[in-house]
């Protein structure tokens, strides 16, 4: 039995005592959890609230690991000695979503010639920008990672998923940053750019940052980085994924008719497999950009 958790409430304590709950219920079962900015349940959207995700497998075994730290490419190392074995076919995985790097967390995962799935993503705090929790096996961790293995040699799994943001408007260079922070672009406060853009609303509302993620190109592929966090004291900006000095970047805005086009094209693909269930982790942009309309 796999339970995954996705809480609204951003309490430890009452994270402790629903895991303590949960564990005196089903003293056998893996769970794990993370805050978010937003739950997902059958089609609709909630806030401020839990959702619980029960799984059963019978020819499926589980492992969970609960890693706290701050170097996401270490967190990275230990999930995958903890967890990568020879019948590993999805590894499941929530990162702080403060301090976590999911690009770092990734080459420390270093999958890249693997069959195996990985799914999850960074966690949420009701857009606050300000502080995160992941969990699981009685730990509740402000930085650093939650993650599950389903081992099985009869498993079937697919993996798909949706992007739809067009990048816009005039190209910009990053002129100073380090890993996921970047403090200067075009020369000049990487804030200030925000600001000058986009108005002083951002510096009141950081999530709305969210809605307009930068886009770069590597290796002939568009690569989107979600702002996560501003400094009002150095004036940088904290992206979800590293970005490198000398890149150049253009803003990108979701386009809803391509999003709305991708969710067929989604169906469609589910169509053609074998699905039991389906999970999914879905970026707080699209719900700042979309609204109640996510739903659909």
């Amino acid at each position: 039995l796999l339970i995954q958790v996705l809480c609204g409430i951003l309490d430890p304590i009452f994270i402790e005592n629903l895991i303590s709950t949960l564990s005196a219920y089903f003293p056998d079962a893996v769970i794990i959890g993370t805050t978010t900015a937003g739950e997902i349940c059958r089609g609709k959207v909630y806030e401020h609230s839990v959702v619980v995700s029960f799984s059963f497998f019978e020819k499926t075994g589980l492992k969970a690991v609960a890693v706290e730290g701050t170097d996401s490419r270490a967190l990275g190392m230990q999930v995958r000695e903890s967890l990568v074995e020879e019948d590993t076919k999805v590894i499941i995985a929530f990162l702080d979503g403060i301090k976590g790097n999911g690009d770092e967390f990734l080459r420390g995962l270093a999958l890249d010639n693997s069959q195996i799935v990985v799914a999850g993503g960074l966690a949420g705090d009701n857009g606050k920008m300000e502080e995160t929790y992941v969990f699981s096996g009685g730990k509740v961790l402000k930085h650093g990672v939650v993650a599950c293995a389903l081992l099985s040699k009869d498993l079937e799994v697919n993996t798909h998923y949706s992007f739809n943001w067009v990048p816009f408007g005039k190209e910009f260079s990053i002129t100073k940053a380090k890993d996921n922070v970047v403090y200067e672009i075009d020369g000049r406060p990487a804030l200030d750019v925000y600001v000058k853009y986009f108005g002083d609303e951002i510096l009141k509302h950081p999530i709305s940052a969210m809605e307009i993620p930068i886009a770069v190109r590597r290796d002939h592929h568009l690569v989107a980085r979600a702002c996560v966090g501003i400094d009002k004291e150095t004036k940088s900006v904290t992206y979800a994924g590293d970005l490198k000095e000398g890149e150049r970047f253009k803003f990108s805005i979701g386009d809803p008719n391509l999003i709305y086009e991708s969710a067929h094209a989604t169906l469609s693909f589910l169509q053609k497999v074998p699905v039991e269930t389906v999970f999914v982790y879905s970026c707080v942009a699209r719900k700042q950009l979309l609204g109640s309309s996510i739903e659909i």
